[in-house]
């Protein structure tokens, strides 16, 4: 049963991405989703009894999450994301506080040889190292990194990756937790050119102890917009201090707006909820009717 369920998925996800992949500046993302659906009623009217159901249950679940099936570039452009160097070539390092260590260690590592270790000892503090990477105007991009903390204060923003001089930052691991994976999707705004990333423990005006290791740090292009992104603001609006970012951004309000694919994407999100609801309906119809034969046969 297993098998026909993984298959079933497979051929789904497979046959959406090809679609999007050759066909993506042809044709609007709610009518990719219909051709999804219209191939998977056909395959649906052909399979045996327990096929259909796990098709129908397959291409359910492609509408409700295959639009977040994205694409990314194979290069990666942090310089030094492994540490596997041993130096932070390429990186620069900021705390708020003196007693902030920046570490390349052997002890603990995701991958490689080598990760990174930043540690506040003593004294709460905000600690990071910033790179600014060359990116393309009005493109998505995937920050991500392997982080682990240990003993990191519960209750503020611990260890996390982010943007340089706006509130915006994907993790938050706090207490101590084993590597975990963590990022953040991003677009950049027409007139961009640059973006300065960081790996961090702690966050403006959120100072904490303990430590964090990074490690296999990236930023690659992906090739259409993800389910969930934060769009940056025009780089001359953007701070260049803690003192110009605290003085433009109120309680309410951050230096970028993060948005959803669905209030992106009003009149597709409509689409998709009728499609599921009709999906589900048939999936639905279809259980129950085979559970009546099922019972009429039981019954003769």
């Amino acid at each position: 049963m297993l098998p026909v369920y993984h298959r079933c998925f497979q051929n789904a996800m497979n046959f959406y991405r090809l679609i999007r992949e050759r066909m993506v500046w042809l044709l609007p993302e709610w009518f990719t989703i219909f051709i999804c659906c219209q191939w998977g009623w056909q395959s649906h009217q052909k399979v045996k009894s327990m096929e259909r159901i796990s098709s129908a249950v397959a291409f359910f679940f492609v509408l409700c999450i295959g639009t977040d099936v994205v694409d990314a570039s194979d290069e990666n452009l942090i310089k030094n994301g492994d540490f596997e160097v041993g130096q932070l070539i390429g990186w620069n390092s900021g705390s708020s506080e003196p007693v902030s260590a920046f570490l390349i260690t052997e002890a603990k590592k995701f991958s490689g040889k080598k990760a990174l270790c930043i540690s506040t000892a003593g004294k709460p503090a905000d600690a990071w190292l910033t790179q600014t990477v060359t990116v393309k105007p009005n493109t998505y991009y995937r920050f991500s990194a392997q982080c682990a903390v240990e003993s990191v204060t519960v209750g503020k923003v611990g260890a996390n990756i982010g943007i340089m001089y706006t509130w915006n930052c994907a993790g938050s691991m706090v207490g101590t937790r084993p590597w975990t994976s963590i990022d953040l999707n991003f677009k950049t705004h027409p007139k961009q050119n640059q973006v300065s990333l960081d790996v961090r423990l702690g966050m403006w005006g959120s100072t904490v102890t303990g430590k964090a290791w990074f490690d296999d740090v990236t930023l690659t292009q992906l090739k259409s917009a993800p389910l969930d992104y934060i769009s940056l603001s025009s780089p001359a609006d953007q701070p260049q201090s803690p003192a110009e970012l605290r003085k433009a951004t109120s309680a309410a309000a951050a230096t970028a707006s993060r948005t959803d694919w669905a209030s992106r994407h009003p009149l597709e999100s409509i689409i998709i909820a009728c499609l599921a609801i009709i999906f589900g309906g048939a999936l639905i119809a279809f259980i129950t009717e085979k559970r009546e034969s099922a019972r009429n046969i039981t019954s003769r």
